[in-house]
């Protein structure tokens, strides 16, 4: 045992350290503390399980199946939903990590992985991802990595992998075809493993998304950040990774393959290029670490000369400034402030509300209303609701107006608001059919005549 440790102490420390980080929101603001898709994902651990995997819930459908597996196999542990949630999403993390050590080490050597975990662990980008509570993205990353080392090795392994990887998440599965194309153009002497990999990875891509050439040609737009945040929060690694892309372009590698594709993605402004910034990120840390190799390597070989402190001061610098990036990024996205304020509400809806009636909520607060109830929930342009943007225009304009109320029977003759106080003057009438039950919550109920 204290051989392992000994041998294994720096990885574990990057991971404790990863762990630590992404425990900071949680630990300050509770299971509110991160993104909108918190509630997506712990609505599919609170609902009642009539299968294996359960049926699908909204951001966890058919095309999703491991991640579903690997939930409802956790929920059966009878930990508390918060619990799996959140602690799993660290636990991919930290995985992602290892598994990103892997394969720098097998590329290069220990020192490069060591350095490629720890900056995947501290960068900013990254933890705005853990944030967002991409759970999909994070179940998906370390099978995409252990694939990129088993194209490396010419292991079959890969096309399991492939397998997996189209059966969890749909934008890393898409990323993942663009990178064996180039890989198996670049090595065409491998096409038994690629090839095969890549045939397993389009096809059931294409079985589990037979519009996706339709979505293509359009105009998708992946959310994530701005990219001007983007490259102000790559800064500190550019000049490594200038460095270490000297390394990387030697061979023709999967790594070469990965990183030309996420660069040259978002430059091209191909469909979902927004969402592929954060394989761009994961590249730069790569070819950052390569970098610090060489770097280290250079200071070493000539310490008794003059620019050696110059170069260690440089890299002190650049360090320290990509260490205050994270930590401008961990007090930048606090929770946002309406289901931090409502949360107290939110616990009252069990008591006010049956499982069964159906609850009118804001776009901002349908995540965190849908994951701590079992109710139906509806809002403006999610979950069902069958008005479009014009519609509810006019309803917000006067929701007291006469034809408002048939705007409001589309849900049915009783249902419940949970409105924040200040938006209550645009979604609920103030007529004889509502009764107000707390300052979030509203009962609506009009008889048919």
């Amino acid at each position: 045992m204290y051989a392992f440790v000994k041998k294994h102490w720096a990885l574990g420390s990057i991971l404790l350290l990863g762990i630590i980080i992404h425990l900071v929101p949680l630990v300050r603001f509770g299971a509110q503390g991160l993104g909108y898709d918190s509630g997506f994902y712990r609505r599919h651990l609170i609902k009642p399980l009539v299968s294996f995997p359960n049926t699908p819930t909204p951001g966890l459908g058919d095309d999703a199946l491991l991640p579903r597996m690997a939930l409802d196999a956790l929920r059966a542990l009878q930990i508390p939903p918060d619990i799996i949630l959140f602690g799993s999403h660290m636990m991919l993390w930290a995985l992602g990590a290892l598994t990103l050590f892997v394969v720098l080490k097998k590329f290069a050597d220990a020192r490069a992985g060591l350095l490629a975990a720890l900056l995947f662990t501290i960068s900013p980008l990254q933890y705005v991802t853990y944030w967002f509570v991409l759970w999909k993205h994070a179940f998906a990353l370390p099978l995409f990595f252990l694939l990129l080392a088993a194209l490396e090795r010419k292991s079959y392994w890969a096309v399991l992998l492939a397998l997996a990887l189209s059966l969890s998440h749909n934008t890393t599965s898409a990323f993942a075809i663009m990178v064996l194309g180039v890989f198996l153009i670049m090595q065409p002497r491998a096409w038994r493993t690629t090839g095969s990999a890549l045939a397993v990875l389009v096809s059931s891509y294409l079985a589990l998304h037979p519009l996706a050439g339709e979505y293509a040609s359009g105009n998708l737009v992946g959310v994530f950040i701005p990219v001007e945040y983007f490259l102000w929060n790559i800064a500190p690694l550019m000049p490594l990774a200038l460095v270490g892309m000297v390394t990387i372009t030697q061979n023709r590698s999967s790594l070469f393959a990965f990183a030309l594709t996420a660069l040259a993605f978002p430059l091209a402004q191909l469909p979902f290029w927004e969402r592929i910034l954060i394989f761009a990120d994961i590249a730069l840390i790569i070819m950052a670490a390569l970098g610090l190799v060489s770097i280290i390597r250079w200071i070493v070989a000539h310490r008794e000369t003059k620019t050696t402190s110059g170069s260690v001061l440089v890299l002190a610098l650049l360090l320290g400034s990509y260490l205050a990036l994270l930590n401008n990024r961990m007090r930048d996205w606090e929770p946002f402030e309406a289901p931090y304020a409502a949360r107290s509400d939110i616990q009252k809806i069990v008591t006010h509300i049956m499982p069964d009636q159906k609850i009118l909520t804001t776009t901002e607060l349908a995540p965190w209303v849908f994951g701590w109830t079992t109710n139906k929930v509806i809002a403006p342009g999610l979950l069902g609701d069958p008005h479009n943007h014009e519609e509810w225009i006019q309803y917000w304009g006067d929701p007291n107006h006469p034809e408002a109320k048939d705007f409001l029977d589309t849900y049915g003759e009783r249902f419940y608001f949970f409105i924040p106080p200040d938006e209550q003057n645009a979604f609920v009438p103030k007529d004889k059919c509502v009764r107000k039950l707390t300052e979030y919550i509203a009962e609506y109920y009009c008889a048919v005549p």
